[in-house]
């Protein structure tokens, strides 16, 4: 029963994902760094968020996906030279 509703709500959250990621990551990355996110960016922060998110659920450690998933467009930012918002990252580390 339990794996059914997990398999549901991950299509469903799938879903929602597929149709509404440009605003995703027009949202965050916009948010996050100075200037738009490529694509590249985009595959890179998620990978490694997927990754980061995943060790995390094999080792049992409790941590946020969304901060992880900030932390991850931050650093495609810093990596890239965009740029950051340093209000933006200031209110995350506050969080």
């Amino acid at each position: 029963m339990w794996a059914l509703l997990l398999l549901v709500f991950a299509t469903v959250l799938g879903c929602g994902t597929l149709v509404g990621w440009r605003r995703i990551v027009h949202t965050v990355g916009g948010k996050i760094g100075s200037s738009s996110m490529t694509y590249g960016q985009g595959i890179a922060a998620q990978v490694t968020a997927a990754v980061s998110i995943g060790i995390a659920s094999v080792t049992g450690m409790p941590v946020s996906t969304t901060h992880i998933l900030s932390s991850a467009v931050a650093g495609t930012m810093v990596a890239n030279r965009s740029g950051l918002q340093i209000q933006t990252l200031k209110q995350i580390m506050l969080t």
